[in-house]
């Protein structure tokens, strides 16, 4: 989205999904380009995974919003955007400043010294599957300001009243429910697009912990009392993915005053930072979220090189790599004929952890390729990759 110079529109429930700048030599701002002298307002939106791409120039500047203008943020999510120069989430061009506030950006925002700005997980469902509502622990439920909410001018519930605050979420759901388990303070709107119903958790979880055993992770989780506890789905979310997916299950007690403990472990889980939470389930099939955890898996090997994905590509593929102890290698992607076509990395990788790689085939030809991570002494790993047209 674009909002042209002198452009002042109102943004209110917006999803900002998996965009993507397509331009090859400059691409700013993979969900919005504000021009300088616009000024848009932006009200309880959600930014997930949105990109820019411009690795032949100094562009490729704010995965979420690249800014030149004066736009005032409130009551929205920025999470897991990228650039492929700065400005994950939001870029300010020059002496542009966005007014963000009462929002949650990961790695924070400073710039217009704002008051309120939250910055952890926001726990959001399974986006990869389009659930993007919030789940139990998010720092954005009940974290909005009320007064941020515009009146419902179109009257979204048809209850005859357009001077009433927005009453609607993106989905249809209630806005202002309160989800604090305190009775001494007000309900407040959830930050982003979606609004959380109240729930009522059948399961006071007290403790669930993580540890690791070389390529295997034990879960462990205790209750202090249960009410039609059906059991539990651990889920487990990769490193660099934001997709959850099922692994196994526990079967609860049922309905009990009495503490309970639980053990889960899962198996040969690739290098980097991994995720688990669990998902509770009644007997009547409702279910609640609890956690997540995270853990690191070392690496068994001194260097990896995942294959590409996809492949066969079409025009772009992204590939893992890591270093245990933190050595300086070259990710570099060659033709058939052995002459080097593109160089992906070329520097230390931080010890132990996984980096992600986005490997761009737009001007290649059909064919076969092959990518190198090369280390000291010429030791490395090759993976072969198939360019479609």
């Amino acid at each position: 989205m674009v909002n042209a110079s002198g452009s002042t529109p109102t943004l209110i429930n917006v999803l900002f999904y998996n965009n993507f700048t397509t331009d090859f030599y400059s691409g700013n701002g993979g969900a919005i380009y504000n021009c300088e002298d616009c000024a848009p307002r932006i009200v309880n939106a959600t930014f997930i995974s949105n990109d820019t791409d411009a690795r032949e120039s100094t562009d490729g500047r704010g995965g979420a919003m690249y800014n030149a203008g004066s736009p005032v943020v409130r009551n929205t999510i920025f999470w897991n955007n990228g650039a492929e120069h700065e400005g994950n989430q939001i870029y300010n061009a020059g002496d542009a400043a966005a007014d963000v506030d009462t929002s949650l950006v990961q790695g924070g925002y400073s710039a217009g010294s704002p008051n309120l700005i939250f910055s952890g997980d926001p726990l959001i469902a399974n986006p990869s599957g389009g659930d993007f509502n919030l789940t139990e622990g998010s720092p954005a439920l009940d974290a909005g300001g009320n007064d941020y909410l515009p009146p419902d001018t179109l009257d979204l519930d048809a209850d005859g009243d357009s001077s009433e605050t927005l009453p609607l979420d993106l989905e249809g759901t209630p806005r202002i429910n309160d989800n604090d388990a305190s009775e001494e303070t007000p309900a407040r709107v959830d930050l982003g697009a979606y609004e959380a119903p109240p729930g009522v958790i059948p399961v006071e979880l007290t403790s669930f912990t993580g540890t690791v055993d070389e390529e295997s992770a034990h879960l462990r989780w205790r209750t202090a009392s249960e009410t039609n506890n059906a059991g539990f789905r651990v889920e487990h979310r990769p490193p660099d993915a934001d997709a959850w997916t099922p692994v196994g299950s526990v079967e609860g007690a049922g309905t009990t005053s009495r503490p309970q403990n639980y053990r889960f472990r899962t198996e040969a889980l690739a290098p980097g930072r991994h995720a688990f939470r669990l998902r509770q389930v009644d007997l009547d099939g409702s279910t609640e979220t609890h956690g997540p955890v995270r853990v690191q898996v070392g690496l068994s090997e001194r260097f990896v090189l995942s294959a590409p994905s996809p492949n066969p590509v079409r025009w772009q593929a992204t590939v893992r790599v890591a270093s245990r102890e933190g050595e300086s290698v070259r990710v570099v992607l060659y033709d058939a004929l052995g002459r080097r076509v593109q160089t992906l990395h070329d520097g230390s990788l931080p010890a132990g952890q996984v980096k992600t790689l986005r490997l761009g085939t737009e001007t290649l030809a059909s064919g076969r390729y092959f990518l190198r991570l090369i280390g000291p002494g010429g030791t490395g790993r090759t993976r072969s990759l198939s360019v479609v047209r």
